[in-house]
């Protein structure tokens, strides 16, 4: 047997004995996950090997049966593969994949700062005091040594997590199209995990400020970071690229989903995780 075929030999051999140990070692159902992977690079490794040997000597293993049958073998997966890994980079080098026709590119408005500062005390407000800004008529709620007029709980009002709950910070936001009134944005909480250290997630969400629930916090949700400055960028990826990619959902900073009044990525939350 020529070197080349031992060698794709060894990662046919080494990709089942991983398969082999994931099943062993499920937990929860895992392992399909784990193996599917698994399979994914090891078929990538093959048709890489397979075809670099008959490239640089075709002469010596054209005849090898063997390198075209594992060639063929893993060929669908690997280039399913390497389609998805250069769609993935031409996202990530992308400013937007937002059509230009669609971008939204109003100004930064004068009041922005001001913006940021109010909404980031009512996302604050909410989660401390467990009650939404808006006053109501229906009930008086004791909080801290005050009564509030207001019967919603926090948990109904903002869908975000708040456990160990310590602050926010608004990452981006979107106006009408008459610069005035936020409709949308990028919300990043500093919380502290079971291990009492500092975690960020992040959120994308529409704003009604005239709404019982101004905040609709969407599907794609960026968990367990480390510092704000990756959240954020994870949070613009997603939101500013990867959900317009597909031609399925449009992205944050595409008008056309600035005008929707009813949004189709808040049914059912995607967590992202680190």
């Amino acid at each position: 047997m020529k070197n080349g075929t031992k060698i794709i030999f060894v990662v046919v051999t080494l990709t089942l004995a991983i398969c082999i140990g994931h099943i062993l070692n499920d937990h929860g159902g895992s392992a399909l996950r784990n193996i599917l992977d698994t399979i994914t690079l090891g078929s990538l490794i093959v048709f890489i090997l397979s075809l670099s040997l008959l490239s640089f000597s075709f002469k010596r293993y054209a005849k090898s049966i063997i390198i075209w049958i594992l060639l063929l073998i893993s060929s669908p997966l690997a280039l399913t593969t390497i389609i998805n890994l250069h769609r993935e980079l031409t996202v990530r080098l992308s400013i937007t994949t937002t059509p230009n026709e669609f971008r939204y590119e109003l100004n930064v408005t004068p009041n922005y700062k001001q913006d940021i500062d109010m909404l980031q005390k009512k996302v604050d407000s909410l989660v401390e005091l467990k009650t939404i800004a808006i006053p109501s008529e229906y009930t008086r709620r004791y909080f801290n040594g005050n009564f509030y007029n207001d019967n919603i709980d926090r948990h109904w009002a903002i869908d975000i997590s708040t456990s160990n709950y310590q602050s926010c910070l608004i990452d981006t936001l979107f106006y009408d199209k008459n610069g005035k009134d936020i409709i949308a944005g990028l919300l990043i909480t500093k919380t502290t995990n079971y291990n009492n250290e500092i975690e960020y997630n992040g959120y994308g969400f529409r704003y009604n400020k005239t709404s019982m629930k101004p905040f609709e916090i969407l599907k794609y949700i960026m968990t367990g970071y480390d510092n704000a400055t990756s959240c954020s960028q994870l949070l613009r990826y997603y939101y500013l690229k990867k959900i317009g990619s597909d031609g399925e959902e449009y992205n944050m900073n595409d008008i056309r989903f600035l005008n929707r009044k009813n949004d189709t990525l808040l049914p059912e939350q995607a967590h992202i995780k680190k």
